[in-house]
Order: structure tokens, then C-alpha cells, then sequence
């Protein structure tokens, strides 16, 4: 069997897996647009402060949420790959001639295909509420390529601690810690506010 053909099969499980899961794809769909909602309601007085870069907080915000799912996509990836290292289906497949980068890009399918998903209902909903694409279709391509880039940033970080690891409460851990430098970060207001 080719790589390629390796690749979708696995990727096919992934996919399969996480929408088995409902918390796996509901949550992150929904927790961070609540997050935006309570935090674009508080700051919204910001954009009266000079230099502020739009006349809307929302439009500001909405790239939180994409950041925040792809949080969501660090855990579940870890989660899932050392739950596989757990129930020892990574053991039976180094039995048959699986190759191991089919096995982790394939695993990382599920989560390239939930970043999709994410960033489409995120877009769709800024754009429900009232926000503006500056730059056209284009520009809501380049968002799409974006997020799903970063999404497997995040997806390939959790991987590697769950192959580090093999545990899911380690993968789990992971998630607070990185929630805490979100919070701490420049999202709320540009930095030079």
C-alpha cells in the first residue's frame, strides 16, 4: 500500500473519530466565540482609545477565536494519539508495514479537517455579525490557509507530547498552561496600547 493511500486511511479514522466525539468538535466550535462575546461586550469602550486599530472590537477579536480552537486542537490530537499508545494500536500497528509518517500525518487529518471547519463557522459567524472582509474573497482565503497552518502547528504540538509521553493527562495539562499565555498575550488590546 502507498504512502498516500497509508495517509487517507488513517486520516479517514481521524476524522471519523473526532466526530464520534462530540466534545471533541462541539467545544471548540462554541467555547470561544462565548469567550469573544464576553470579552468584545467588556472592551468594546477600547476602540475610543486613539491609535486603537478599528472602529470595532468585534472585528478586532475575531481572530481569538481561531487562536483558542486551535488551543482545542493541541489537546485533542494529543489526547487521541496517546490513547492509541495506551489501548496499544500503535504496537499492533508496528506489526504490519504501516509507515510511521503515514501515521502521524494521518492521525493529524482529523484535526487539519476539524481547523477547517473551525475557521469556516468562525468566519461565517463574524461575517452573520456584522464583520467586514477588507480584503475581499482573497482575504477570507488566506485566513482559511492561516488557520489551518496554525491548527496543525498546535495538533503537531500535542502529538509530540503525547509520543513524549504517552498520557493523556500530560496532553490535558497542557492546555491550561497555554490558555494562562493567551490570556497574557496582546490579544486583548494592540500592544501599544
Amino acid at each position: 500500500m502507498s504512502l498516500a493511500a497509508q495517509v487517507l486511511h488513517l486520516a479517514r479514522r481521524s476524522v471519523i473519530r473526532t466526530l464520534r466525539q462530540p466534545a471533541n468538535w462541539i467545544t471548540p466550535l462554541i467555547f470561544p466565540l462565548a469567550l469573544m462575546a464576553v470579552n468584545t461586550g467588556g472592551l468594546d469602550a477600547a476602540t475610543n482609545l486613539p491609535g486603537f486599530p478599528s472602529d470595532s472590537f468585534l472585528a478586532f477579536f475575531l481572530a481569538f477565536p481561531f487562536i483558542q480552537g486551535a488551543l482545542f486542537a493541541t489537546v485533542n490530537a494529543g489526547v487521541d494519539l496517546a490513547r492509541d499508545i495506551q489501548t496499544g494500536f500503535l504496537n499492533r500497528l508496528s506489526l504490519t508495514p504501516m509507515q510511521g509518517a503515514a501515521l502521524l500525518v494521518g492521525h493529524l487529518g482529523g484535526v487539519i479537517a476539524m481547523g477547517f471547519l473551525q475557521a469556516l463557522w468562525y468566519l461565517a459567524v463574524g461575517l452573520a455579525i456584522g464583520v467586514r472582509l477588507e480584503s475581499g474573497v482573497l482575504g477570507a482565503l488566506v485566513i482559511f490557509v492561516l488557520a489551518v497552518l496554525i491548527v496543525l502547528a498546535f495538533g503537531s504540538f500535542g502529538a509530540l507530547a503525547a509520543l513524549r509521553t504517552g498520557s493523556t493527562e500530560a496532553v490535558h495539562s497542557l492546555f491550561p498552561v497555554f490558555f494562562v499565555f493567551l490570556f497574557i498575550s496582546s490579544m486583548n488590546l494592540p500592544r501599544n496600547l
